[in-house]
């Protein structure tokens, strides 16, 4: 992370895909199978976010900031990302695994 202001480097994050949500909360997904949420300011975790059986690829917001996706290996996971998820409940609202049917429709 960087503070543009004073143009330095205030903190690493090592993840494979890292995205900012509308509120200006970070989430980083790595190989650890989890994503975690951060606060920017405070250069805390504030979540973690556990239920990927491998390592998390993708990671992204809906337009609103309500939803969170997350991908890895065929999987799809959306996750709600109100009150509760930033006291740290997982809250796992549909995942979705490809399936041949699917392939055939793309």
């Amino acid at each position: 992370m960087w503070d543009v202001k004073k143009q330095n480097c205030i903190a690493t994050l090592e993840g494979d895909s890292i995205i900012l949500s509308p509120d200006g909360t970070l989430l980083d997904s790595n190989v650890l199978k989890d994503i975690k949420l951060w606060n920017i300011a405070k250069q805390k975790c504030i979540a973690t976010l556990e239920g990927h059986s491998k390592h998390v690829q993708t990671v992204g917001y809906s337009p609103y900031g309500v939803l969170l996706a997350s991908g890895c290996s065929y999987t799809v996971k959306l996750w709600y990302s109100g009150l509760d998820l930033v006291r740290g409940e997982n809250w796992i609202i549909k995942a979705i695994k490809r399936r041949k049917e699917m392939e055939r429709n793309i």
